[in-house]
């Protein structure tokens, strides 16, 4: 999961990109993705906002998360460095977490 709050006035700038070259190649590049589903918090200012992508199995999750820092993802990675620290970041906050699943019986 990667959750972020934008800087005011860039947020519709960081969407659209993420939604439109961001997020596409991500899953190309990293086909253990099963899915990605993005939400922004409601009544919070300055909103949050996540995307949660979900791997098949654990397995499949140590995979994602090694082609995610692989060599011929740089280009993507630095895109991203550009959003958090270039020379005016629109990302004022952000958190990066993995999270597996825990198994309960009733």
């Amino acid at each position: 999961m990667v959750s972020v709050e934008l800087r005011p006035g860039r947020e519709q700038a960081f969407h659209d990109w993420y939604e439109t070259e961001y997020l596409p190649r991500n899953v190309a590049d990293v086909p253990g993705w099963v899915g990605c589903r993005r939400y922004s918090s409601v009544g919070r200012t300055p909103a949050r906002h996540h995307a949660i992508y979900e791997a098949a199995d654990l397995h499949g999750l140590d995979e994602s998360l090694e082609a995610m820092r692989a060599p011929f993802r740089l280009k993507e990675n630095m895109a991203w460095k550009q959003w958090d620290s270039g020379s005016d970041p629109a990302i004022a906050w952000e958190d990066a977490a993995m999270f597996k699943p825990i198994f309960r019986n009733p």
